[in-house]
């Protein structure tokens, strides 16, 4: 219920419905039930549904406050200010590294939540976590919500954003769990080379920003990137240490569950409090607590509380990709491993329970996976067999001799040995090309619901018999085959054009009942591709055309799309740089029952029938007239019926404000 109400709470916010109006109802309601609760005689199920009630209003108006606190600022935008803050992370991405800040006054005001700094290549005095920190710079406010959907930074509550090019003025301050991370990443970073020094990192803290994206890209096409979330392994082996420690000193209960839980949280606080790290450790502590007072440990109970406590401190985590997984994986594992086991007997014991928990995580995480990403790891369930539990040996052996040598600095030369099984795994990944055994196309819409409606008969928590079970779920298959089938293959429409962007980059995807055609500018990432096509339930495209400059052919190099057909500017200089993929170079063509016609690099028409579609991603529409016109530029002279706008929100309809826009068009008509 607490999560439900997270949920409402984000729909008033993002409808512009003001909250109170359920806190109003509240004293009705309080009277109602006092009422109800004095006539009843089944005073239990009231009590029940009345904290239901109250768990529901909580997680609402806790959610709808958060947002309410993001989106509002007491700075002015591209303005120049004196910022002091204090360094509580770095990190380092395609832009270079980064700083995030709290503790923020700007002015020698303070300010509300944290802020991201990009810096140039010289930037002042050298800082790191902990560091106290003053610059000038024009402070930008990032928005709730964006392309319509909720924020990267608000489950962070990274409020703002600047670029430092120069003039930082730094001194070192105290934070103790920062200064143990920078002594872990110095000691990894010192002794090995950068890219194991960034994955061992990534595993040990469950900070990824240093991973470079290639080597990242590998471990999710791979299925095994949630070796990085620190969860049930990492808080188990440090229990375990722990706990071995306490039998060997014949600890009483008091102190037993002290010295482990303590260990636990802090190694949490190293890891920064990730959704993740808070979920495996409360989920521990009430493992530790019920094992000393004997009573019997029930993990879905455990993993509620969990969820609990996380989203009464930050109720926007519910938004956020790694405690979707992270809960959805251990719910996954929980509810079907079990039933699993018993039907894979056949299996030798030693694979038995490895299979069982990688086939209930994945299971949990499916819908997840293909809507935030686009795609699901073929190789994935062969991958967590085979690779995670060496994986899991090389982090064992990692934590034991990093923790020597966070202790022993002299110990540090170890850490080359160690790590040696970890370059041979990342190698491995990074060359197996497992990009090649994706499966993508589908899951958004009502795949979502159906399926875990499904995936809930499968449990064995809802007691109904065999034959009724396998009906329901056979009937839950055939329900989500045919709804995938039929947005895949049988457009109801003559032809359907969906417009999404992402940062810069824009894409429109136009289905016809004789195929896909994918329109997209040299800018946007792979990942946005895959997500968009797999959201549109498109398995691929029979032809792809870039727009952008001269070189655009070169930004589809590292898309992993299914189309070996791209189309590009006719008058560019002819390149073929990728092997079996055909790059054409053309001003008037047709596909898929669609006439194209390129007005230059940037920009191009497509007849749709009778209705004229145009698509520029310059900073010129060389068009005079459109039925559905999609661009970037606010002040253009196209006279069109419908505008759409990939990024510039001067035009009314603006993906970056509202999210994808689908049009669809039948008899010559836009609807």
């Amino acid at each position: 219920m607490l999560s439900l109400g997270v949920a409402t709470g984000y729909l008033l916010f993002s409808n512009s419905i003001d909250i109170f109006l359920i806190i109003a109802a509240l004293p009705i309601t309080a009277v109602i039930f006092l009422f109800a609760l004095y006539l009843s005689k089944n005073r239990t199920a009231l009590l029940t549904v009345a904290l239901s009630s109250v768990m529901f209003v909580c997680g609402a108006v806790v959610c709808f406050l958060k947002l309410d606190s993001f989106s509002k600022s007491e700075l002015y935008e591209n303005t120049p200010c004196n910022i002091c803050a204090t360094v509580c992370d770095k990190g380092e991405n395609e832009r270079g590294e980064y700083l995030i800040l709290e503790n923020i006054s700007v002015g020698g005001m303070p300010v509300k939540g944290k802020m991201i700094a990009y810096l140039g290549e010289l930037y002042g005095d050298y800082c790191e976590t902990g560091y106290e920190i003053n610059f000038t710079a024009k402070i930008n406010k990032n928005r709730v919500f964006n392309y319509g959907k909720p924020n990267y930074y608000l489950a962070d509550g990274i409020k703002y954003s600047c670029s430092v090019y120069s003039g930082i003025k730094a001194k070192e301050g105290f934070s103790l769990f920062g200064k143990i991370r920078n002594i872990i990443k110095d000691r990894l970073f010192d002794n090995l080379d950068k890219e194991t020094a960034s994955i061992a990192y990534g595993m040990l803290t469950g900070n990824t920003q240093f991973i470079e994206d290639g080597a990242m890209e590998s471990f999710r096409l791979g299925g095994v990137a949630h070796i990085f979330a620190v969860s049930g392994l990492h808080i188990g082996i440090v229990y375990g240490l722990f706990y071995s420690l306490c039998k060997l000193l014949k600890l009483k209960a008091l102190p037993y569950v002290l010295l482990c839980i303590m260990p636990v949280f802090l190694y949490a606080l190293i890891c920064g409090f990730t959704t993740s790290s808070v979920r495996a450790a409360v989920m521990c502590t009430v493992f530790i607590i019920a094992k000393k007072s004997h009573k019997k440990y029930d993990g879905l109970n455990a993993l509620a509380l969990s969820v609990i406590i996380i989203l009464l401190i930050n109720s926007v985590s519910i938004f956020s990709v790694g405690f979707q997984l992270s809960v959805l994986a251990v719910g996954g594992i929980l509810l079907l491993s079990g039933r699993l086991t018993k039907r894979l007997k056949h299996i030798p014991r030693k694979l038995l329970n490895t299979v069982s928990v990688s086939l209930s995580a994945q299971a949990g995480t499916l819908p997840v996976m293909l809507t935030h990403f686009g795609y699901l790891s073929g190789a994935g369930l062969l991958l967590n067999i085979l690779i995670v539990p060496l994986l899991s040996a090389e982090f064992v052996i990692l934590f034991i001799i990093t923790a020597v040598s966070v202790i022993f600095p002299f110990a540090s030369f170890m850490l080359s040995y160690a790590s040696l099984p970890l370059q041979l795994t990342v190698s491995f990944l990074i060359d197996a090309g497992f990009e090649n055994a994706l499966i993508k196309g589908f899951g958004a819409g009502l795949f979502l619901p159906v399926y875990y409606i499904g995936l809930a008969f499968a449990t064995d928590k809802i007691n109904i018999r065999p034959l009724t079970r396998a009906i329901l779920i056979a009937l839950h298959a055939v329900i989500l085959v045919s709804y995938t089938l039929v947005r895949i293959f049988i457009p109801f429409y003559d032809y359907t054009v969906t417009v999404s962007a992402y940062y810069g980059g824009g894409q429109v995807l136009i289905k016809s009942r004789q195929g896909n055609v994918l329109i997209i500018t040299e800018n946007l990432s792979a990942t946005q591709t895959n997500k968009f096509l797999s959201n549109s339930y498109a398995c691929g495209a029979e032809a792809v055309i870039v727009l952008g400059g001269e070189n655009c052919a070169f930004g589809y190099k590292d898309k992993a799309i299914d189309c070996n057909n791209i189309y590009v500017y006719y008058e560019y200089i002819p390149v073929q740089p990728y092997g079996d993929i055909t790059v054409n170079y053309e001003k008037n063509f047709s596909l898929c029952g669609i006439d194209f016609s390129f007005a230059d690099g940037y920009s191009i028409t497509a007849h749709c029938g009778q209705i004229k579609v145009g698509i520029c991603a310059g900073d010129y529409v060389p068009f005079g007239i459109c039925d559905l016109l999609v661009c970037d530029v606010a002040d253009n002279n196209c006279a069109s019926a419908y505008t759409v706008s990939f990024n510039e929100r001067n035009i009314g309809n603006c993906v970056f404000d509202k999210g994808d826009f689908e049009f669809y068009i039948n008899d010559g008509e836009i609807r």
